[in-house]
Parts: structure tokens; sequence; C-alpha cells
């Protein structure tokens, strides 16, 4: 974009400058989008895991997929309303936790604070909705 905003050099019809700046801004929305497709993804069996984990209070039950995939099947209403109160949650919380970054005073602190109060409501809804066999929960089971 700073080549745009250039002036004109001699000799130079700026049709590379447009082309380089439509080429460089279509990768630029290319990425910005896979990244979000790749974060949504990510952020589906999230509430599965995280209880998987809690359960088996073992942070490889987490990455055994066919445990909880088992478990999400069974009690798929559970795991709608962790997803619908994570996805709440994180509408509140995530101006809560960008906001101190504009008190100079706070950015110090605000990295170490950010991620254990981006976690606390993951561990909430996980262990309040997602319902693992052989451990309690006060979930419904439809």
């Amino acid at each position: 974009m700073i080549g745009i905003a250039e002036p004109k050099r001699r000799g130079c019809d700026g049709v590379a400058d447009r082309d380089l700046f439509f080429f460089s801004f279509g990768i630029l929305m290319l990425s910005m989008f896979l990244g979000m497709l790749l974060m949504f993804l990510g952020a589906l069996p999230l509430p599965m895991a995280t209880a998987h984990m809690l359960a088996h209070d073992k942070l490889g039950a987490a990455f055994r997929v066919r445990e909880w995939w088992e478990a999400a099947a069974r009690n798929w209403l559970g795991y709608g309303i962790s997803l619908v109160h994570r996805g709440r949650t994180a509408m509140v919380l995530i101006p809560a936790i960008t906001m101190p970054y504009y008190s100079l005073s706070s950015v110090v602190s605000s990295p170490f604070v950010a991620p254990p109060i981006g976690f606390y409501p993951l561990v909430v809804s996980a262990a309040t909705f997602v319902n693992i066999p052989g451990k309690a929960s006060c979930c419904w089971e439809p």
C-alpha cells in the first residue's frame, strides 16, 4: 500500500504497482479466510477434549479422539449447549481481556492474567454441560 501512495516515478506507468497491490490484497484476504476457517474448525472439538481431559485428569486424554467422540455422539445436546455457552462467554471476555492493553501499566500484567481468564470459562462449560461416562455431571442425557 505504501507503493500506491508514492508519487509517480518517471518512466513508470504504475500498472505493476497496481497489480502488485491487488495480488497482495488477494493473498491477505485468502489467508484471513483460511485462518478464520481453521480457528472455527479447531474450536469445535475443544469442549469435548477439555471435558475428557478433566474427567481423566491427564492431558493426554484430550488427544484420544475416539473416546471423546463417542461421548459427544451420546450427548450431542450437552455438547451443543457447551459450544453456545463458550461462544457467549467469549463475546463478553474478549473486550474485557483486550481493554487493559490500552493502559501502559496493565500491558505488563495482561499476558499473565488473560490466559487463566480465558481458560476458566472453557473448563466450567466443559464440566457443566458435557457428560463423560463414569464421572459425575449435571448435564441432561438426551
